[in-house]
């Protein structure tokens, strides 16, 4: 994964706590950025309140997580962020970015991509066998025919679902956990998506699409939405993904 994958996210908290423009805008600068720079400004809110229950599908605030000390390991200075730190890859301006970016980063130069697994009847079976993060590639277009979604991953592992396309849609097909994940340790980053259709259909774990408008209806999100904009009758759940250390 290329530089611009493990550091775009860091436009994340411009979208979650201020507006999409804030995102366009500010996104090329972040991914120019030296990794000190962009290390001074990953956000450190407070630490999350419970969710109450059910409610009608927004955007939802950003995942805040507690700080912690700061440590100097080969002469990275270390804090703790969401785990989706190191996952998103986006295109900004509309042109793909890692090409302007040919050195992999150190942090993500030893994760291993996983290749799904489509089964003839409907099936898109994800295994992963790394305690730590586990990457996965899969185009939008299977989505699209699916009976369900299988991830089999270790307890407290990441598993990172590259999704490739600039539409996508959802409807009525189930989730399926093994190995010990759950929601708490699945992301959904929607790599170029402009489009994301979702009926009758529950993701159960982070969504991650900066780029997309999402219609969602008559269905829930059991982790966490960022998205451009959300419209429809969805409830959500907010189950933030486990905490990660970027440095390591």
């Amino acid at each position: 994964m290329d530089r611009p994958g493990q550091w775009a996210l860091c436009a994340l908290h411009a979208l979650a706590a201020k507006d999409a423009q804030s995102l366009r805008r500010e996104l090329p600068a972040l991914l120019q950025a030296s990794d000190e720079h962009l290390l001074a400004r990953l956000p450190l809110p407070q630490e999350p309140g419970e969710s109450s229950g059910p409610h009608p599908a927004q955007i939802p605030p950003p995942l805040t997580l507690p700080r912690s000390k700061r440590t100097s390991r080969r002469g990275c200075r270390s804090r703790r962020v969401p785990t989706c730190l190191l996952a998103l890859q986006v295109r900004a301006n509309g042109r793909p970015r890692a090409a302007h970016h040919p050195r992999r980063s150190r942090l993500t130069h030893a994760f291993r991509i996983f290749v799904r697994s489509s089964e003839s009847w409907g099936g898109i079976m994800l295994r992963g066998t790394a305690s730590g993060v586990n990457v996965f590639k899969v185009p939008a277009s299977a989505f699209a025919s699916a009976k369900v979604l299988s991830i089999e991953a270790p307890a407290g592992s990441l598993a990172v679902i590259n999704i490739q396309g600039i539409a996508a849609s959802f409807s009525g097909f189930g989730h399926s956990f093994s190995g010990g994940i759950d929601q708490h340790g699945v992301l959904f980053n929607f790599v170029d998506a402009s489009s994301i259709s979702a009926e009758g259909y529950g993701f159960w774990g982070t969504v991650l699409a900066p780029l997309a408008h999402v219609s969602f209806s008559n269905g829930s999100f059991d982790g966490g939405f960022y998205a451009r904009s959300l419209t429809g009758n969805a409830e959500g759940h907010l189950n933030v993904l486990h905490d990660r250390d970027i440095c390591p």
